[in-house]
């Protein structure tokens, strides 16, 4: 055996000693194969990757340059082999990773922005991989760092390193690396289209520029001087926005829903029924439109992002999600804002976990008053993947609504339709009922029960849709409601199948029980019917609205009444709003949920605490004399605290996210 063993060591031993004129084509090699390698993941295709060695040399040549500059840095240490075969294992594991994170959101390959929120992906890789795939990549990734680890304490030992020529060989690859990243990519990246950027540019090159490059570029200062002329000229002409009076004081709601959309667009599969009845009335006798959206499958934050802000994505880095970048430490002109300078009180709604992209941070810089997370909600239903049912949205936006005297924005985020959706029958989960909506035209078994699921997974969300539509019309108050797709679903599906022949559009749909100005001179409401960029959604909804309110609003609205494009100002007010040094927009003083959690009393029985009061869930967590205890929730007005010490001066109940995040305190009733 140990013949064996040293027979394998030899080449390892060359290496760690080879001249540079041997080690750095063994090296170029190591990236040729690493590089394929990589661009394969990026496929899910070798004959895809060798392809585009091919037919784009200049491009695959690059990215091995940026492979091997990074892989040349073993040159520089005496353990050589070990050094390697951590960066090689590095490269490698990014390929996978991109590969399984492509088979969940189709659209968005791995970028370094990814690994901001890290924890958070963790917490959901139950819904898209089974426990033994997780527990076999767990293990494949402690083999790596052991055999690594090993390489560096016993691998072989140069005698000597001549840093003066590796230094330049590193030197003169990087910047090759340099011209590849932020010169030949220049022209060619696109912020939203990702997976055909990298797939163009390729995965190395793609995702180290998502590493360097964020945020928006100064603008020129001819920029600035048309941006700041076209803007005085709109504004001069902007009419005094409509008073919420003269607007009969509409609440306003919003609705994003994960993943919908309207399976009826997809040729050659036909249903039992109608999955979507209720959405599918509202777009008859409501507004309604395509939708573009920047993302496939995934990119949730960024949907609304671009909602709320007005702002366009294709200005940002490559990858980039501002909610974990700029938004942490700017406020900008939001909807929310915006319509926060009318008065109005301003909710956000998201029924998952409070801290996913930073919401419970960000979400102030966006105008909001209140977040109500999951972590706040009355939590009574999850379906067989882990998200929560979007049933519990209704109550919620009651809540909000009735939380005010006066009119309010809610704007919520639905969790229901995220993926990923079974390949099997889950009939022994979820047994068939009446409901069900059945699908035909499939060939394949695994596609057929991912559409049959997919399908009535958004069928409850229609009949969320329509409960809140019900609840709004029973109140009596004036309202406008929207409801729109984020994106489409990570299910097999290319844009060949549909009927719109793009895989970028969702839906949305707008219904109101007011007068709106803009509907005056129409005899059809259909004729309000807008096909709309993501960022311009906001802005046409409070202009249907008669409101004109906010720079980046106002340059949208005019841009509907010109048939125009202002791109390049739009780029330039988002610098301004985001990057230059004095902020013009400030974060609110947001407060958690719409409804106090509140204490009413606590006793003991032997070694048992018991706390009373109002709005309990599974995520309140005693705290006695601020120390946090293993609290057993009992049910919305009941915790326990087995073992609890004998003295104790104060007892208080946290509302906690999983990852140890405190949101709210309950309130004390006084004694």
């Amino acid at each position: 055996m140990s013949k064996i063993l040293n027979a394998a060591a030899k080449p390892f031993r060359w290496f760690t000693n080879a001249p540079l004129r041997f080690a750095v084509p063994i090296i170029a090699a190591l990236s040729f194969v690493l590089n394929l390698i990589l661009e394969t993941c990026l496929r899910h295709s070798f004959f895809g990757a060798v392809a585009h060695a091919f037919t784009q040399p200049a491009i695959f040549i690059e990215n091995m340059a940026i492979l091997f500059a990074t892989l040349s840095l073993c040159l520089l240490i005496k353990r050589r082999i070990a050094l390697l075969s951590l960066v090689f294992t590095l490269w490698l594991s990014l390929g996978i990773t991109n590969a399984i994170l492509l088979t969940m959101r189709a659209s968005s390959p791995l970028s370094a922005i990814d690994f901001l929120i890290i924890g958070e992906a963790i917490s959901v890789l139950g819904a898209y991989l089974s426990v033994v795939e997780m527990i076999l990549i767990g293990a494949l990734i402690l083999a790596a760092i052991a055999l690594i680890v090993l390489l560096f304490i016993k691998g072989p030992r140069s005698k000597s390193v001549n840093y003066a020529k590796a230094a330049d060989c590193i030197i003169g690859a990087a910047i090759v690396c340099i011209l590849a990243v932020f010169l030949n990519m220049q022209n060619s990246v696109s912020a939203t289209d990702l997976i055909n950027t990298y797939k163009k540019c390729g995965f190395t090159a793609c995702f180290t520029r998502s590493i360097f490059v964020h945020g928006i570029d100064r603008p020129s200062g001819n920029d600035i001087d048309n941006a700041n002329a076209i803007m005085n000229e709109i504004n001069s002409k902007n009419d005094t926005p409509v008073s919420n009076k003269e607007l009969d004081s509409p609440n306003i709601v919003v609705v994003q829903l994960e993943s919908f959309f309207d399976v009826k667009h997809i040729k050659d599969i036909e249903f039992s029924k109608d999955p979507i009845p209720n959405f599918t009335a509202l777009k008859e006798n409501g507004i309604s439109g395509y939708l573009q959206v920047a993302h496939i499958g995934g990119g949730t934050a960024n949907i609304e992002f671009e909602f709320l802000t007005g702002m366009n994505l294709e200005h940002f880095g490559i990858g980039e999600f501002p909610y974990t970048t700029v938004l942490q430490t700017r406020a900008c002109e939001t909807m929310a804002a915006n319509l926060k300078t009318l008065d109005y009180t301003t909710h956000a709604l998201h029924n998952h976990i409070a801290t996913f992209y930073d919401r419970n941070t960000v979400y102030p810089a966006l105008g909001f008053d209140t977040f109500t997370p999951i972590e706040m909600m009355d939590e009574t239903k999850r379906n067989i993947l882990g998200w929560a049912s979007d049933s519990i949205l209704t109550d919620e936006i009651r809540s909000a609504l009735d939380s005010t005297e006066g009119q309010d924005f809610v704007f919520t985020v639905s969790v229901q339709g995220h993926g990923g959706y079974p390949d099997h029958s889950v009939e022994h989960i979820i047994p068939p009922t009446e409901d069900d909506v059945d699908v035909y035209g499939f060939e394949d078994e695994k596609v057929y029960y991912q559409y049959h699921f997919y399908t009535n997974l958004i069928r409850q969300m229609d009949e969320a849709v329509g409960a809140i539509c019900d609840m709004l019309d029973e109140r009596g108050e004036p309202y406008i409601v929207v409801f729109y797709g984020d994106h489409l679903p990570a299910i097999p599906l290319t844009k060949e199948q549909l009927i719109n022949d793009d895989m970028y559009q969702t839906e949305y749909v707008i219904k109101t029980n007011i007068n709106l100005p803009a509907a005056a001179d129409v005899e059809d409401i259909n004729e309000l019917d807008r096909n709309l960029e993501t960022y311009q959604l906001s802005a046409y909804i409070l202009d249907l609205m008669g409101i004109s309110v906010g720079d980046i609003t106002r340059l949208h609205q005019h841009e509907f009444d010109t048939g125009e494009t202002y791109d390049d100002v739009l780029e330039t007010l988002e610098y301004q709003q985001l990057y230059e040094e004095e902020a013009m927009y400030e974060p609110t003083e947001m407060t958690f949920g719409t409804s106090p959690i509140i204490i009413e009393s606590y006793s003991k029985s032997g070694n048992t605490l018991y706390v009373n009061g109002y709005g309990f869930n599974r995520y309140s967590k005693v705290k006695l004399d601020g120390t946090a205890r293993s609290t057993v929730f009992v049910d919305e007005f009941t915790l326990m605290v087995e073992n609890a010490p004998s003295k104790f001066e104060r007892v208080d109940v946290v509302q906690t996210c999983d990852n140890g995040t405190e949101l709210a305190y309950a309130v004390q009733m006084p004694e």
